[in-house]
């Protein structure tokens, strides 16, 4: 699936992704971090990439229990809409159910953030 890049910005401007893989998307929130309407772009994005009404079986969306996926009635609806089940792993366990952002990612971010810096 393409990537939905964040940026810690109050607008978006589209030439943030002018080198960014084919089908990439983006957003802005102040913070950078995803929030309600973020998300609900993303979803939008994902509905269109996976084609869920077009599967006779469903598609399952497993998410952590942020508040703007568990707390969107937007992304229920939306849900409901398109075929998809919304699967939320329960809260502050997610290092136990996600071994690889503690075994890699968090070690891929820490070479990343070194090699950018020299």
């Amino acid at each position: 699936m393409p990537l939905m890049l964040v940026f810690p910005r109050v607008r978006f401007k589209p030439e943030l992704i002018d080198k960014a893989p084919n089908g990439t998307i983006g957003a802005a929130s102040k913070t950078g971090w995803i929030n309600e309407s973020v998300f609900n772009k993303w979803f939008a994005h994902f509905v269109k990439f996976t084609n869920p009404i077009g599967k006779e079986a469903p598609v399952i969306l497993i998410m952590d229990g942020h508040g703007s996926h568990v707390k969107n009635l937007e992304l229920i609806e939306q849900a409901r809409k398109n075929n998809v089940i919304l699967a939320s792993l329960p809260s502050h366990c997610t290092h136990r159910l996600q071994p690889l952002d503690i075994s890699f990612f968090k070690s891929l971010n820490a070479y990343y953030d070194s090699g950018i810096q020299s």
